[in-house]
């Protein structure tokens, strides 16, 4: 999927670098991920894409924002398993 996302944006500009996020517990796609462009490269595939059909699905193109400051984030995950019986909780820091 990161080569089609890259081909997709690369019509609007320079992709410099995709990254998608991952849920690491599970190994799998958490649904978002970010692409970075030249500023107004970036700002055209905004415009473009935004609300565009990919993969039979809308997307949610939008200006990703830069935290400054420590965010504290709790993650609660609940059994999806039938061998999973409790819930987990954990809390991490995150920084960008």
């Amino acid at each position: 999927m990161e080569q089609e996302i890259r081909e997709l944006f690369s019509d609007h500009g320079t992709v410099e670098d995709v990254h998608f996020v991952m849920d690491h517990r599970r190994g799998r796609f958490r649904g978002f991920g970010f692409v970075r462009m030249p500023d107004e490269e970036a700002r055209a595939a905004i415009e473009k894409l935004h609300t565009a059909e990919f993969q039979g699905r809308p997307l949610i193109v939008s200006e990703a924002k830069q935290r400054t400051e420590p965010v504290r984030q709790t993650v609660w995950s609940s059994p999806r398993d039938e061998d999973e019986k409790r819930y987990a909780k954990r809390s991490s820091y995150a920084f960008q």
